[in-house]
């Protein structure tokens, strides 16, 4: 759940070509002229406390300053991209974005809007520190730089004009009421320059294919997972379950503590809902940690399909009872992610009826692969290479990896609050857990540079403006 610096890097990029306004594959979109152009999240106003303290310095270097209407636009933009990349969590960690981040509780000591400021903090820190790094070397943001800068400021006026507001209107309704044109240039420079150094160094961070190969053998744990089923029941009932040698065993006595203990309610024991119960206790593709006692357990030599291992029982008298399962391809329990990562092209469009009409042409035409090509640079579009399931909204990841899904198949989908996507499979690309490996290796070798540029090019803090400072947090 943390994020890591790896995804700091990645979001430099994404607030570059900022991400919450701009029509981009990873993006949130723009808004259409119908739509409430105040419509956000409410946590993101949460930022700022006073407008006119704005330019009150937050975070400061040597070189760099951070002023409060910048941090609020680094939060909002940060909170953007946290609430997009992890969507489909947000529920289960109990993010109602509907409403104020501060009194929902993220940990026991912690609220969100602590969690998210702090992380909002650290990621200012770096930016600050990179782009005091790229000073040092006497860099100066050069004309690509700047028109990519002018790009973004551009594609943020045309979504106010889309939006029926003015450019200055929709900076405060989407950043916050101290965020205005001249924060927003302010911080696109210093998260360019903190790109430019980045760019510079980037290289050195990729693996050799011989790198990958050789981590993956000294580190298997770090990039395996097991399946288990698991379930916590009564002391009296533990015999039961620790008596089964197989899955099916395991399910049916699964089934009998269920319905004997009530789990499905007093007042419905219905099939279906004793079999929902039961698919819940299934769980898939736990990595391996440390600080778990079960997981040490299922990744000792010698574990085989259908051990068991029960918990020590809690006050209430409850032991949690778990089965290991068959692991995927393999005739033990741990298996590595062999799932082919997806290649593909795409156009994106705000009017799905342009889209339809356009889809329908090349359709129509043949349907080429060259066509396609030629659709995405006039239509919003690219290439996304080594696509993960938790990269896109959830309505392209299902029909990406969808059985059947394979080179040449095509389709339209449109996502909310996005636009139409036209979309073109490529050939896969490589396993997962090679990527995995190589994105363990980047991040350690990304984590060694910034804790050496943090330590060269330090930066404090204000005291007083908010509550929290940097907050430990764990994955």
């Amino acid at each position: 759940m943390y994020m890591n610096r790896k995804d700091f890097l990645k979001k430099l990029t994404a607030l570059l070509l900022v991400s919450a306004t701009v029509l981009t594959l990873f993006g949130c979109g723009k808004k259409n002229k119908n739509e409430d152009s105040k419509k956000t999240y409410v946590g993101a106003e949460e930022a700022v406390t006073e407008a006119e303290i704005d330019e009150t310095p937050v975070l400061w270097s040597d070189t760099s300053t951070v002023t409060l209407s910048m941090f609020t636009y680094y939060f909002n933009s940060y909170y953007r991209t946290f609430i997009t990349k992890y969507a489909d969590y947000l529920d289960i960690w109990g993010l109602d974005t509907s409403k104020a981040l501060s009194g929902q509780i993220f940990q026991e000591k912690f609220d969100w809007y602590q969690y998210m400021v702090s992380l909002a903090y650290n990621d200012a820190k770096e930016t600050v520190a990179l782009a005091d790094a790229a000073k040092a070397q006497n860099t100066e943001l050069d004309e690509s730089d700047l028109a990519e800068i002018d790009s973004a400021i551009d594609q943020l006026k045309d979504a106010a004009e889309n939006s029926g507001v003015t450019y200055e209107e929709y900076l405060k309704a989407m950043f916050g009421e101290a965020v205005n044109g001249a924060t927003v240039e302010k911080c696109l420079r210093q998260l360019q320059l903190a790109q430019v150094y980045y760019d510079s160094r980037k290289e050195t961070f990729v693996p050799e294919e011989s790198e990958i190969d050789e981590e993956y053998a000294n580190n298997p744990k770090k990039y395996e997972f097991y399946d288990c089923i698991k379930i916590s029941v009564p002391e009296e009932d533990v015999s039961a379950l620790t008596a089964c040698e197989s899955e099916e065993e395991f399910v049916s006595a699964c089934r009998t503590v269920i319905t004997d203990n009530n789990f499905g309610g007093e007042y419905d024991k219905s099939a279906d809902t004793i079999e929902g119960l039961i698919q819940k206790k299934y769980v898939y593709r736990t990595p391996y940690s440390e600080t778990s006692v079960i997981d040490k357990w299922a990744f000792e030599d010698g574990r085989a399909p259908y051990d068991i291992y029960t918990s020590e029982p809690t006050e209430r008298g409850y032991v949690t009872v778990y089965m290991l399962l068959p692991g995927e391809g393999v005739e033990g329990v741990l298996y590595r992610d062999d799932t082919p990562l997806k290649n593909l092209e795409y156009c994106l469009f705000e009017d799905a009826a342009e889209a339809e009409k356009v889809y329908k042409e090349w359709v129509d035409g043949g349907a080429a692969k060259s066509d396609f090509e030629a659709l995405t640079e006039k239509y919003n579009g690219g290439k996304s290479t080594n696509i993960d399931r938790g990269d896109l909204a959830s309505e392209l990841t299902k029909w990406i990896f969808a059985d059947g899904v394979t080179e040449g198949k095509h389709t339209m989908i449109t996502v909310e609050d996005t636009g139409t996507y036209l979309l073109y499979m490529l050939a896969d690309g490589e396993p997962s857990w090679r990527s995995d490996v190589r994105a363990g290796i980047i991040n350690d070798r990304i984590n060694e540079m910034m804790d050496l540029i943090s330590e060269e090019y330090p930066s404090q803090y204000a005291d007083g403006l908010y509550s929290v400072k940097e907050v430990t947090v764990s994955k």
